[in-house]
């Protein structure tokens, strides 16, 4: 048989369980609560950014560097490229330029700008004046 002590301590181990468990579920909920809190705060963090436009310039060239050596005299070249060009010039030829830019108004709209210089104009033949 249990002494009366025995059951006296049983009860209050019994009585500290409950009190145990019944702040459990008190912590849960409050750091569920938290938890719930931060998510919706970080959600209407990402919905509230405003967006931003923006853009890029950028650009790029089609050239040639020449240094004439010489020229042979017994054959007319006179239709060639460089031709004309007096022995021993150097000199930077730029056939083709783009310089263009791309705009970004919204998140879902874009605008693009390009710019395109050559180094002679052609006929409507198709020849370079």
């Amino acid at each position: 048989m249990k002494s009366k002590a025995n059951i006296k301590m049983e009860k209050s181990e019994q009585i500290q369980q409950m009190k145990r468990r019944s702040l459990f579920l008190p912590v849960v909920v409050i750091i569920a609560t938290l938890l719930m809190m931060l998510l919706v705060s970080e959600l209407r963090a990402q919905k509230s950014e405003v967006y931003k436009p923006s853009g890029k310039l950028w650009g790029y060239a089609f050239s040639d560097f020449y240094y004439k050596l010489g020229s042979d005299t017994s054959v007319n070249w006179d239709d060639t490229e460089y031709a004309k060009v007096k022995k021993d010039f150097i000199g930077i030829s730029i056939h083709r330029l783009y310089v263009g830019y791309d705009f970004n108004i919204a998140a879902n709209i874009t605008a693009h700008t390009l710019f395109e210089g050559s180094d002679a104009v052609l006929t409507n033949e198709g020849s370079r004046m």
